[in-house]
């Protein structure tokens, strides 16, 4: 996750900062909600934010391998049949 992260200037570039890729954001949302699973409703709360701040513009195979890792199958399918062709 960290070698994909790209830098963001901030503060009218004074500041540098490496920012974690949509997917890999959503990725350890994924792994959030499967160590507690009291986060579930929060965590796909912004995990479609995510989606719907990048335009539904993702890699939509690095997150289904995600999905697949925590066996989210299910939860995968439904926001890529709602988000992908929005």
């Amino acid at each position: 996750m960290l070698k994909d992260a790209c830098e963001k200037k901030l503060f009218d570039g004074e500041l540098t900062c490496k920012v974690l890729l949509p997917e890999d954001i959503i990725g350890l949302k994924v792994q959030a909600m499967i160590n507690d699973p009291q986060r579930q409703k929060q965590e796909m709360l912004d995990i479609e934010s995510l989606l719907t701040l990048e335009n539904y513009s993702v890699n939509w195979k690095k997150l289904e391998e995600y999905f697949q890792l925590f066996e989210l199958t299910d939860d995968f399918n439904m926001l890529k049949k709602r988000y992908q062709n929005a």
